[in-house]
Parts: C-alpha cells; structure tokens; sequence
C-alpha cells in the first residue's frame, strides 16, 4: 500500500468531486500553496494512484439511449486466450469500458447505442470476434447510475456535488464538430486547460470557454472525476449484481438514498433483467461487506431474493469519447 497523509486524501477527494478545478481552487480548500498542490498530485500520479483524469459524459444527452453491460465467462484462463479476448476488446472503438473480476464471470464491459438495433449490432460484431473463446455471457440493459464518492474519501470534508447521473430520461443535444473535438479532448484528459485545448484546436480561449461551459449547463458533461487504481490503496472493489423484487418509485428513491449514505457504496445502477441492480462497493476487510448485505437486507426486507458478488480486479478501459462515434 501507498501511504499517503490527509492532505493527499484531501486533494484527492477534491479532485473526485471536481477534477478540472484548478490547484489555486484547491489549494483554498487544503489550505496549500498552488506548488504543494501542483507537486503532490504529481506524485499521486507517479505512485499510480491516480490513474487518469475523466470527464463524464450523460451518454443520453447524446442520443446514446441504449447502455449494455455484457458479463462474459471465457472457455480456458490460458493466458492466449484471454489475451485475444481483452486485444479485441480494447482495441475496439466502440466499447468504452472493460474490467476484469472474479466469480462466476471473468470480464464485463459496456456498449451503447441510438437504438436498440444499432446496439445489438455491436454486441454481434463483438461476440463473433470472440465467440471461440467465450462459454457464457449476460447481458444487462441499463437504465440509469449513479455514482457517489469511494470509501476511503468519504470521511474527508469536501464540498458535496449533486451525485452524478450517467444516463436516464433526458432531451438529445446536437453537438456540431467543434464541441466534439472539445470533448474528445476532455475525455482522455479533464484537466487539460484552455492554453492546452487552444493548441490542439487553434480555435480562441474564449469560443472554447463558452462551449465548455454550455455542455455542463446542458447537461452533456455530467462532470469531472478520476480514475484511481484501488490496488494502491489496500482497498477491495466488489461489484454486486442484485435480483432486487418488487421495486416502486418510492423503493427506488429509498435505494438511492441508502446507497448514497452508506461509506462502501461507490455507485449503484438500474438495469433489465434477473440483476435488475448492480452496484460497486468497496471495503478494506471482507468483514464489511458481510455487514453491507445485511443492512442491505435489513433495509428492503423480502426484496432482494439473491446477490451475486464479483470482484473487480483491474480496470483495463474507460473512454467516454468512444460515443462520439456513435452520434
């Protein structure tokens, strides 16, 4: 594990809530100069506890409607198979998201589309360039997530931002080429700052400042995060598919606010199908998630008939971007 003192975990938190504020806004927050600021998330990075810098995207005000999680059990764990299934995936321009994990499936990840068909496509065009090396798979539509900060920040004090909603029941924004390229950009890296993004584009500081700030008033930038490697910190990831019964507007509501209160949830999803409820927890001793499922159960009691635990082991991809190709 790296150790890393409370000021880290301070920055860290802020940039969790808000990754493209700037090390002076920060630095008011931790009571830091901007250098100590700019220094030590330097180091965060260098310790690869900071993986990445992301910008999220509301894929539904895209006109993404359609969002997948595919579960995939391969046939063999030698490493050649397993290598031809995750060089497909990762290469593939129209997955976004893939992990690894341990259980009854091996990997997962996610695709979207404008419709249902265009969906099935790409799910087609995957599973026939892997089909040999697959035993079984799942697939979950999703609905809605929702996503709230990691455990080990949550004791942090930190401005609270509106959880962040990836997708749901929300009007399409037409992007023109400019606000793609923007976002492009932003995906692989929310800190890029104006000077950066004016020397890629060489469009004025002032048009991209604007478009910026029209895609988060929209809604089309959902906001700006990280992505951190867990392993770093001495802390497990699960993700918990969940056959949730009998779920009103009102249990929903309720469920969202449990999740949201609870130090180990990191984010729930709504979904089609026998897992009509994932979400990812995480916890430094396996104690806590024997204690999560039985609030869980506590709370919504004769509701959840069954929860299958996955651990997630390795976050391979994670690119916003990739929708862009599919408007």
């Amino acid at each position: 594990m790296n150790k890393i003192d409370k000021k880290d975990m301070k920055i860290l938190a802020n940039l969790f809530v808000n990754s493209r504020q700037s090390d002076s806004s920060i630095a008011k927050k931790v009571r830091l100069s901007k250098q100590v600021v700019n220094y030590r998330i330097k180091n965060l990075i260098d310790k690869g506890i900071i993986k990445t810098f992301r910008t999220i995207i509301n894929l539904s005000r895209l006109g993404i409607k359609y969002h997948s999680v595919i579960y995939l059990k391969l046939k063999t764990k030698k490493d050649r198979h397993e290598k031809h299934v995750l060089d497909n995936l990762i290469n593939n321009k129209k997955i976004g998201y893939i992990a690894l994990v341990g259980g009854e499936y091996d990997l997962f990840f996610i695709i979207g589309g404008k419709d249902i068909i265009s969906t099935n496509e790409v799910f087609k065009q995957v599973l026939n360039d892997i089909d040999d090396e697959v035993e079984d798979y799942y697939i979950s539509p999703r609905l809605n997530s929702h996503q709230f900060l990691p455990y080990y920040l949550k004791d942090i004090k930190v401005k609270k931002e509106k959880h962040k909603e990836y997708a749901g029941k929300k009007s399409i924004v037409h992007l023109d080429q400019l606000d793609k390229d923007i976002l492009r950009l932003l995906a692989t890296n929310s800190r890029l700052g104006l000077v950066e993004l004016n020397k890629e584009l060489e469009i004025p500081l002032r048009t991209i400042a604007f478009r910026i700030k029209r895609m988060q008033k929209q809604g089309v930038i959902a906001g700006y995060s990280v992505l951190d490697d867990p392993d770093k910190l001495d802390v497990h990831r699960y993700k918990l598919l969940i056959d949730f019964r009998n779920l009103s507007e009102h249990e929903e509501k309720k469920l969202i606010r449990f999740c949201k209160q609870h130090d180990n949830i990191n984010s729930i999803s709504f979904t089609i199908g026998k897992w009509n409820i994932t979400t990812r927890v995480e916890f430094r001793k396996m104690i806590e998630l024997q204690d999560l499922i039985q609030k869980m159960r506590h709370e919504f009691p004769g509701m959840i008939k069954e929860i299958k635990p996955l651990m997630l082991f390795k976050e391979l991809k994670e690119d916003f971007g990739v929708a862009l190709d599919l408007i």
